[in-house]
């Protein structure tokens, strides 16, 4: 359907149900919603009729709903009526379609009335600290102690920043660190989430509101919290729900002046917390990305590789698929991962081989090893260039070996 005829059809659906047009898009609509008998005003707009951008709902009147009790929340009065998987439209029926929006905006007020919205929102509540540069947490969050130091890091390629890297130590594989700063890691038996109708800190003064409001932080931690932050460090808290991050932006004639003595830094926290309203507070959003964690989350009912020394015999095409995906399941974690292959690699090989052109002229085992330590910067693997017979020894201290040589 060209767009033309997909406007058309939009426009008299949205009309017989009472919508009308807005603007200043051709899409652009306000009307009402029926949320368990009740009007409720919303606004919809339709960017793409091919859908590939969905259509945005939001609320016209935020009184109509009380806010703190939705599931799930976008923007300041957004719904998000679809859940991380998408919600698929037919592109070749559109007014269908955007009744299903419709339909899906009015199942998520409804679930939020029916009282499930809070507990839904504290599930998701990762989703509402967004932050501009993404945090991977590369430390396995079964080997945390209830407070942990770590370091923080801007980790690039080459000159683009990639993601907010928080790790044991200041580097990371195959990336270059920048900004290193240490930090804390606070872990919580308990969730997280909003305070009241305040879903995210942005100031000092909201974050010390937000921070006694979680059952989980009890409120004479919060002078060590602040203190931490006034340290120029970064503090995460990992509740069960979600992994944040605070990073807090002291002005800098503040930090000038204590350099300049014209402040004592004794005397800093007293000038900040006097100026709470205007100090302003980074979040990030953090994600368990160490091996261990990856690997956890493959089938979390079975045992992984994580804590098991692997042995692949032959790196050719069995072993070196072989390899890549023992190590996805998190062989090189935190056990011994060997490789063994005396052969080089060759251009008849590389049809049916993990390695590619790139990689001709160069030793199985290594070669093998090195790729699949590009998969993750938390993975070692070992590889030797000879006959594993040769070294049994070392592998008689393999709890699994692995003959994948087909002979």
């Amino acid at each position: 359907m060209d767009r033309r005829s997909a406007l058309r059809v939009i426009d008299s659906t949205l009309r017989h149900i009472g919508f009308v047009p807005t603007g200043p898009g051709p899409c652009d609509y306000d009307g009402t919603i029926l949320v368990h008998g009740k009007p409720v005003s919303v606004a919809i707009s339709i960017p793409d009729v091919q859908f590939v951008q969905k259509p945005r709902i939001h609320l016209k009147d935020r009184s109509q709903i009380p806010v703190e009790t939705l599931a799930h929340i976008e923007e300041q009065t957004g719904i998000c009526y679809s859940s991380g998987a998408g919600l698929p439209l037919d592109i070749y029926n559109p007014g269908q379609a955007i009744l299903r929006v419709l339909e899906e905006a009015k199942n998520t007020l409804e679930l939020s009335y029916g009282g499930r919205g809070q507990a839904e929102l504290i599930d998701e509540y990762q989703h509402y600290w967004r932050s501009t540069l993404p945090a991977r947490c590369f430390i396995a969050r079964s080997s945390l102690s209830v407070k942990s130091n770590a370091y923080t890091f801007i980790a690039c390629e080459g000159s683009t920043p990639k993601f907010l890297a928080l790790a044991a130590a200041s580097t990371l594989r195959g990336y270059e660190a920048k900004a290193t700063r240490p930090a804390k890691i606070w872990r919580l038996d308990g969730r997280l989430g909003p305070a009241g109708s305040m879903f995210a800190p942005s100031t000092l003064a909201d974050l010390k509101i937000w921070f006694h409001s979680q059952p989980e932080l009890k409120h004479e931690l919060w002078d060590e919290a602040f203190q931490i932050l006034l340290d120029g460090q970064m503090l995460f808290l990992a509740g069960i729900n979600a992994l944040l991050g605070i990073d807090m932006n002291i002005p800098k004639p503040i930090t000038h002046a204590v350099g300049r003595k014209a402040i004592r830094k004794r005397a800093m926290s007293r000038v900040i917390s006097s100026m709470d309203k205007k100090v302003t507070v980074e979040r990030y959003a953090g994600k368990w990305s160490s091996m261990t964690d990856v690997a956890a989350r493959n089938n979390p009912r079975d045992r992984s590789f994580s804590d098991i020394s692997v042995a692949v015999i032959g790196c050719g095409t069995i072993g070196s698929h072989l390899a890549r995906m023992i190590a996805q399941c998190g062989a090189g974690s935190s056990s011994r991962f060997t490789l063994f292959d005396p052969d080089i690699l060759t251009e008849g090989n590389i049809g049916r081989h993990l390695l590619g052109l790139d990689s001709i002229g160069q030793n199985k085992a290594h070669a093998t090893a090195e790729n699949v330590k590009r998969f993750h910067p938390g993975l070692d693997v070992f590889s030797y260039e000879a006959n594993a017979l040769d070294y049994a020894g070392l592998l008689g201290r393999h709890e699994l070996v692995i003959d994948a040589t087909g002979e």
